[in-house]
């Protein structure tokens, strides 16, 4: 009986205090990324390509694509 009765207290305290979140906020939060406004970084940030292994290649405005340098530096050392 006292098991039933402290498992109901512990249930009622888990639950209760998950109802008791605030709704998440409507909308993304200002100052951040949006999926449909311009990369975070500001506009400095170039191409990001991640090669096989997962080393991060990030272009610059107006040189090589990212991962047309990963594929010059994979072919030097073959």
């Amino acid at each position: 009986m006292r098991a039933l009765v402290l498992g109901s207290l512990i249930v009622l305290a888990v639950t209760g205090s998950a109802w008791a979140q605030d709704a998440p906020p409507e909308g993304p939060p200002s100052g951040q990324w949006r999926p449909d406004g311009p990369p975070p970084g500001g506009p400095h940030r170039g191409p990001l390509f991640i090669s096989p292994m997962g080393e991060p290649f990030r272009g610059t405005p107006g040189g090589p694509a990212p991962q047309d340098a990963w594929f010059d530096g994979a072919d030097a050392r073959s």
